[in-house]
């Protein structure tokens, strides 16, 4: 209200009063019918991404052969649970005989939530 430029020492009282004008009802009732159908448009495409989520098969983050995908070529729903990725690099052996070992953990967030 103040950044508005209005002074009132109750802007509760100021809103209330704006919501009895008259022109103000209309409008509310002009558009809330496209504020509903909005909300419910919204509501479901969010029913339907929770559900994809709780249902998420992990597995669909590795290769036969359990190597970690590369992130793009994750499915939508996973990309949603995925907090983050460690990355552990270690050598393992001696001389010519070492290698690099990579260890990967994926981390999700809580499904409840």
């Amino acid at each position: 209200m103040r950044e508005a430029g209005i002074q009132t020492k109750a802007e509760y009282q100021f809103a209330h009063d704006l919501l009895r004008r008259s022109e103000i009802q209309a409008e509310i009732k002009r558009s809330r019918p496209a504020f509903g159908d909005l909300h419910f448009r919204l509501a479901e495409e969010s029913i339907a991404t929770l559900r994809a989520m709780a249902n998420a098969d992990i597995t669909q983050l590795y290769d036969a052969d359990g190597n970690l995908l590369d992130p793009q070529e994750w499915p939508a729903d996973l990309k949603l649970l995925v907090s983050g990725i460690e990355i552990e690099e270690r050598m393992q052996g001696e001389g010519d005989g070492a290698e690099m070992v990579r260890t990967k953990k994926v981390k999700l967030e809580s499904r409840r939530a």
